[in-house]
């Protein structure tokens, strides 16, 4: 019976005057939304483009030929930067996909206040 008494004494006690604790339990995201990465190795190297030596051609076939020339070395320039551009697009998909589900996840979560 004291012991009733006590507790009922004691949680009456707390319950007028005590103040709730709260404790923050930080929140660790899966590690496949934490994937942002820095593009390796930098910008690709750009091999020269051809340059037409028109004082050489004589024809209109080795003019043709010259114009191809340089059309190839151009296509090739785009081909690597093209290849660069899709390298940086899909980390940055990548990377906007991550950042998208953590606001909303951490969104979902009760506000500590």
């Amino acid at each position: 019976m004291k012991r009733l008494l006590l507790a009922t004494v004691l949680s009456t006690f707390c319950l007028a005057g005590c103040e709730t604790t709260r404790v923050a339990v930080p929140v660790k995201p899966p590690a496949d939304r934490m994937d942002c990465r820095v593009v390796e190795g930098g910008r690709p190297e750009l091999p020269a483009e051809y340059v037409v030596d028109w004082s050489k051609v004589l024809t209109v076939d080795q003019a043709r030929s010259e114009h191809e020339a340089y059309v190839r070395s151009v296509r090739a320039r785009e081909g690597i930067v093209a290849g660069w551009i899709v390298t940086i697009e899909d980390r940055l998909f990548l990377c906007a996909s991550d950042a998208e589900w953590q606001r909303d996840f951490f969104g979902r979560l009760p506000d500590p206040g």
